[in-house]
């Protein structure tokens, strides 16, 4: 990868706590009252940033640009959202490993599992690099969530491309706690093997869901524990982002608050640079 841009995501502090930008009164006001030195937001172009504050950090964020598909993108939807992201100053964009069949006149609405295949790897690494080269912004691969196989796919063979081409390409990763806890369901491996597997990655994000932290939730107890394992597992996290899915905003701000709480704990300890 291009050595300036290496450089450039070396030199970026610790964010904080991510929080999604959205462009709703609640929203709005709580973003105005976030720390810059202990909250980012996550931005999701293409959108409206009209109201986006100037003086707190951002990562960009976007489902459209995805990296796996055969076909070439929509040039004109690429560089929209990458002339966004560098508008608002953003620290790096992330999308995912995926195939949306955008490019070709079909639209799967969300992000679609990539078929594992001999010409994958080097598919995706060269997208990416070009992506950096042109725009000179550090870009980060996420693995969405695998519901089904088409070529004898599993966890762990998604997780290993992701890991290849990180390791090839000096490209950093998001690791997606819900999309991870649901692959490794659906595909019958271990969240931890999935864990160790990447220990060796420069992973620059996490994400965990938003929906509340309860006693009688046991797969949001996962989701605590597993952010807990992936905290003292990955020594290059840079953001920890609480996604939103219109859910609650009240129970949403109050698991942003509760997870910097536990990010402060694990950054007074040393953990955490």
């Amino acid at each position: 990868m291009n050595k300036k841009i290496i450089e450039k995501v070396n030199a970026i502090p610790f964010l904080g706590v991510g929080v999604a930008w959205v462009e709703e009164d609640d929203f709005i006001h709580f973003a105005k009252e976030l720390d810059p030195t202990l909250n980012y937001l996550e931005v999701h172009p293409p959108s409206n940033f009209d109201n986006v504050p100037l003086n707190i950090p951002k990562v960009a964020h976007s489902s459209l640009l995805p990296l796996a598909d055969e076909k070439h993108l929509n040039e004109k939807l690429v560089n929209h959202i990458f002339q966004q992201a560098k508008d608002l100053n953003c620290h790096w964009l992330g999308d995912h490993v995926s195939i949306l069949g955008t490019s070709s006149g079909i639209d799967f609405n969300y992000i679609f599992p990539p078929v594992i295949d001999s010409s994958l790897s080097d598919r995706l690494g060269e997208r990416v690099l070009n992506f950096i080269e042109r725009f000179e912004i550090p870009v980060v691969m996420e693995m969405g969530p695998r519901y089904w196989s088409l070529n004898n796919e599993d966890g762990l063979s998604d997780y290993k491309l992701l890991k290849d081409v990180s390791l090839n390409t000096d490209v950093p990763i998001i690791f997606d706690i819900p999309h991870c806890l649901t692959t490794a369901k659906n595909t019958g491996v271990s969240f931890k093997e999935i864990v160790e597997l990447l220990k060796d990655v420069k992973v620059l994000e996490l994400h965990i869901g938003a929906e509340g932290f309860t006693d009688t939730d046991r797969s949001k107890i996962d989701e605590w524990n597993a952010l807990e394992l992936c905290l003292n597992t990955f020594p290059t996290i840079k953001g920890i982002t609480m996604e939103y899915s219109n859910n609650d905003f009240k129970s949403y701000k109050e698991n942003v608050l509760k997870l910097s709480e536990l990010v402060a704990k694990y950054k007074s300890s040393g953990v955490i640079a």
